[in-house]
C-alpha cells in the first residue's frame, strides 16, 4: 500500500526534504510522497534502465 507507506515515510522524516530511493522502480511511492509535499527532493536510482525511464514519465 504505497499510499500508506509514503505517509509513514513522511512522519518519520520530520521535515527533512531531500531524498535518495535505491531501488526506485517505476517511481510510485516518490509519487506518492510527492503528492503528500511537493517540497520533497528525491533522487531515484535503479540498476534497470527501463525503470528509470517509467519513472522520469511518471514524475
Amino acid at each position: 500500500d504505497y499510499p500508506k507507506e509514503a505517509q509513514s515515510l513522511d512522519s518519520i522524516l520530520k521535515g527533512r526534504k531531500k531524498l535518495l530511493e535505491i531501488g526506485v522502480g517505476t517511481g510510485l511511492l516518490a509519487e506518492k510522497l510527492l503528492e503528500l509535499d511537493p517540497s520533497y527532493e528525491i533522487t531515484g536510482i535503479d540498476f534497470t534502465p527501463a525503470m528509470l525511464d517509467r519513472a522520469k514519465a511518471r514524475l
